[in-house]
């Protein structure tokens, strides 16, 4: 209903989820679930922006492979700066040759070369992310290279 020339006040975002381009050129996506939504929109500003001096790594947890949320658009990624990296929890009932199981220590050491050169963005279910966390920590990952959204669940 806003009339030509109006003025209006906007305010916001206010979360702290952001990805600096400036500042964060080596950055690990760790989500799970519908997670996904704030990383996948990280992956697509650098392929929009053509920012292939931004070396990015996905780690992304589902059930099945039904459950991986993007799916196709992962599969078809295509950026030799951005690595994806899908795991899935339930491997005995699916056929899949990809990483199995919750994403762990030593999965994150296999896929994420020079930990402390990455900063660390972690979405998912409230647990998860905590979980998450305390395991970077546990890895001699800075505080201040982590940052977390909670989707799905709340503490």
């Amino acid at each position: 209903n806003a009339k030509l020339n109006e003025e209006l006040d906007i305010t916001g975002p206010f979360g702290h989820f952001t990805f600096d381009e400036n500042i964060h050129k080596n950055i690990t996506l760790i989500g799970a679930g519908a997670g996904i939504t704030p990383l996948a929109s990280m992956l697509r500003y650098i392929k929009d922006k053509n920012l292939g001096d931004i070396n990015a790594n996905l780690i992304y947890s589902s059930k099945t492979p039904d459950d991986i949320i993007f799916k196709n658009e992962f599969l078809a990624n295509g950026y030799k700066n951005i690595k994806i990296h899908l795991t899935i929890t339930r491997p005995d009932e699916n056929n899949w040759s990809g990483l199995k199981g919750r994403i762990n220590e030593d999965m994150i050491k296999k896929v994420i070369p020079n930990l402390n050169e990455h900063y660390y963005y972690i979405c998912g279910p409230t647990s998860m992310c905590e979980e998450t966390r305390k395991l970077l920590q546990s890895m001699k990952i800075d505080d201040s290279k982590i940052k977390l959204e909670r989707f799905g669940e709340f503490a």
